[in-house]
């Protein structure tokens, strides 16, 4: 009956994304965070996983009605930045495991490759 009951499960992870936020200061170390805790991001896109990295470290929560002034968006790191540092700890340490999405980055891969030899 409560209203505004949280569940324990969600207080606890909210609990730990704010004692790492005191922690970790880079975008390097706050994406990898994100992908060893969630892996399902492995495999979002740039957008999706900019979108998630924004509303867990800044509190932004992208929506028609919600309106932000520059100094909030002054404090954010640039989408490129932020998918920059995705792929480098993708490609060093967190490779991607699913294997639908390995075979479309194959496939995507190859038809650059065949565009690039026909030009």
């Amino acid at each position: 009956m409560c209203e505004k009951f949280i569940e324990p499960f969600l207080n606890e992870i909210a609990q730990e994304i704010e004692l790492y936020k005191h922690n970790a200061k880079t975008i390097k170390a706050r994406c990898k965070f994100l992908l060893e805790k969630y892996p399902h991001l492995r495999n979002a896109t740039e957008k999706t996983f900019c979108k998630v990295y924004k509303s867990i470290w800044y509190g932004f929560w992208p929506s028609k009605h919600t309106i932000y002034d520059s100094d909030a968006f002054k404090r954010m790191p640039h989408d490129d930045s932020i998918n920059r540092e995705k792929r480098r700890i993708k490609e060093k340490d967190l490779p991607t495991f699913d294997e639908t999405v390995l075979n479309h980055q194959q496939r995507k891969f190859e038809a650059y490759m065949e565009m690039a030899i026909e030009n």
